[in-house]
């Protein structure tokens, strides 16, 4: 379908945002960015009503930024609201709150670092946020990983993942998940072939989720609230957890928990 000129639309900020300016109402596109010639697709799926997911991504890198930014642009439910090199220049709310559902931003890039604890708790106050990392020594740092979660990380994303991993991660903590790539899932994006490991207990999505959440150290009743359950679902979850894993205590969860998450058990 030949794409339909519009009048000239809105330009992207000095820090690469863009502000969509085309009505819903219209026949066209209402969640794609024009292209460089400034136009814009005929309406897609999303504009008639499905729950549209507002997509930022947070690198200093400008080629990064314009891939990311294809791929979520890409997705009829998925709405490109910034694509900008520091937390700093994310389109905000008068209250401060970022307008956007989900934040991926780098975690290695000076101008993007978000390792501080003030930074990944305002990000992640007003919105699903998923750091992206270059390094997998970073992802495999318990510390990090703890760090993380405890301050209100959704999930964390290898950089050199796949689209379909890009997509399927904004998609999981959007609907209320967190995002944990293992280390054989990392190992499969490199190679792109299935890797063997050691036999590991299963745990269903539910009790991998409510792993997440204790590894990061919530007890049940925060991490009920998180997973929007009651507090006796995530008793029973930690028992099953504990009994599949076979460890006692707190402790002993914990470091079951962080080893488990990175052993390449779904």
């Amino acid at each position: 379908m030949i794409p339909t000129p519009i009048p000239p639309a809105p330009a992207p900020t000095g820090h690469g945002t863009y502000v969509e300016g085309t009505s819903p109402a219209t026949d066209l596109c209402a969640h794609k960015p024009p292209d460089d010639q400034g136009t814009v697709q005929r309406r897609c799926g999303c504009c008639e009503g499905a729950r549209v997911l507002r997509v930022a991504v947070v690198d200093e890198c400008p080629i990064a930024l314009r891939g990311l930014a294809a791929i979520f642009a890409d997705q009829a439910d998925m709405q490109v609201v910034a694509a900008v090199p520091s937390p700093a220049h994310l389109p905000r709310e008068e209250d401060g709150r970022v307008m956007a559902d989900v934040v991926l931003c780098d975690f290695d890039r000076p101008q993007c670092k978000v390792t501080s604890e003030a930074n990944v708790r305002s990000l992640s106050a007003s919105a699903d946020l998923l750091v992206m990392s270059d390094s997998w020594e970073a992802w495999e740092a318990e510390d990090v990983l703890v760090f993380m979660l405890r301050t209100g990380a959704r999930g964390f994303i290898p950089k050199n993942a796949t689209e379909g991993t890009y997509i399927k991660a904004v998609r999981q903590v959007a609907a209320g998940g967190v995002y944990v790539p293992s280390r054989s899932d990392q190992l499969k994006e490199m190679s792109g072939a299935d890797t063997e490991a050691a036999p590991v207990p299963s745990l269903s999505p539910r009790e991998r989720e409510a792993l997440v959440w204790i590894a990061g150290g919530y007890t049940h009743q925060q991490a009920a609230v998180r997973m929007g359950v009651s507090k006796a679902t995530v008793d029973t979850l930690v028992a099953r957890i504990r009994a599949k894993l076979g460890v006692g205590n707190k402790a002993e969860l914990t470091l079951a928990a962080l080893r488990y998450l990175r052993s390449g058990t779904d």
